[in-house]
């Protein structure tokens, strides 16, 4: 609880997509694994001891939150210096780790991460509701991390900052849905979201929309790029077409048209994206606690679709034959690197029966155009 536990690792793992779309087979798949444990467990730390920072400079105001007040250091479990010889020994163990693995550069966004969420968010929380625009960024920066350890240039290449919008625009409705939801406790501790004021829930609902929107046309702006095959569009954006026609009937109990039929198979694979449409739909028309509840926790499934779409579809952001200096990559990787991509193989297993295109049963010609046959190469 002192390190905010289910926190820490949802930005551990956001670090994790970026290594994996951009790393290739470093010793074979004992590499990849060795580097991903790196990643994670750097990130980890380093979030576990931002989180702990965040509750000592909030300890009064936790003690006023019922869901917050049971905290290890409100209750007097964990004294303050305690705490912050814990945050340092983490910060110091995950900075360690992230240099030893990638270099200065994961190091110091990690460090950047960690003093933008406690030095400039968390007192922000009681002074502008626009903490949450701020939050949103400090949230985003770990997905930085995992590019950086496998070389990617970030100020050369798309695919992180893709990602890091994905994981931005995302956050806005994830937190106005809980800041609603405890909208009471937030105002008593003395809190300022915009949801706060929000007595019926509608006006979350809108605000909530734009992002909404934004997160549903990212996927088509990222395979127009070239950052992601257009399997990525349609896989993110037409999941949510789909259940606006079939949905419905399926919620209500009744059988859905037969031509929607084929999409179902669809539907079913990646129910999460399903369930965050059907969350927003239902909060959206009647706002209430179970609503927002559940719109919330179907927010966290969607995201890690999203991503688990992206390692699936995303184009790597090096190119073949680039190989980067040892001593800059750190000492996790002195061995020579070979650059073929670890996902081509799996690729080349699933997606003949992944395929989008063949489970709609669209016109042969039609889907080579938008799925056509990788070459070797890739």
């Amino acid at each position: 609880k002192l390190s905010k536990g289910g926190l820490s690792v949802y930005a551990a793992l956001s670090a994790l997509p970026g290594y994996l779309v951009s790393c290739g087979l470093l010793d074979g798949i004992s590499g990849v694994l060795l580097g991903s444990a790196g990643v994670f467990s750097g990130t980890l730390l380093c979030a576990a001891s931002s989180q702990v920072i965040n509750q000592m400079m909030e300890k009064e105001r936790d003690a006023n939150m019922a869901r917050t007040k049971n905290r290890p250091l409100p209750t007097g479990r964990i004294t303050m210096p305690q705490a912050g010889v814990f945050a340092g020994a983490t910060c110091s163990l995950g900075t360690a780790i992230l240099f030893n693995v990638g270099g200065l550069m994961p190091a110091a966004v990690a460090l950047s991460t960690a003093a933008l969420y406690t030095m400039v968010y968390t007192p922000m929380k009681v002074k502008s509701p626009y903490n949450t625009h701020v939050g949103s960024i400090a949230g985003s920066l770990p997905v930085l991390i995992g590019f950086s350890v496998a070389g990617v240039p970030l100020f050369g290449d798309l695919a992180p900052w893709t990602l890091f919008l994905l994981q931005t625009l995302w956050q806005f409705p994830h937190f106005y849905a809980l800041a609603w939801l405890f909208r009471v406790d937030y105002s008593r501790a003395g809190y300022r979201m915009f949801p706060l004021t929000d007595e019926t829930g509608h006006e979350t609902a809108a605000m909530c929309r734009p992002y909404m929107m934004a997160l549903a046309a990212l996927p088509v702006a990222a395979s127009a790029l070239g950052v992601t095959s257009w399997m990525f569009a349609f896989s993110g954006v037409s999941l949510r077409l789909e259940f606006d026609l079939v949905g419905p009937d399926i919620i209500a109990g009744r059988s859905a048209p037969p031509s929607a039929l084929a999409g179902l198979r669809m539907i079913t694979v990646v129910p999460n994206l399903v369930y965050y449409r059907y969350g927003f739909a239902r909060f959206s028309k009647s706002p209430s606690g179970a609503s927002a509840r559940r719109y919330f926790l179907h927010s966290v499934w969607y995201l890690g679709a999203m991503m688990g779409l992206f390692v699936l579809h995303a184009q790597r952001p090096h190119s073949k034959g680039e190989e980067k200096d040892s001593d800059e990559r750190g000492s996790w990787f002195s061995h020579e690197i070979d650059f073929a991509d670890w996902r081509t193989e799996f690729r080349a297993k699933i997606e003949k029966k992944w395929c989008i295109h063949d489970w709609l049963k669209l016109d042969p010609t039609v889907a080579r155009e938008l799925c056509p046959p990788r070459p070797a190469s890739l």
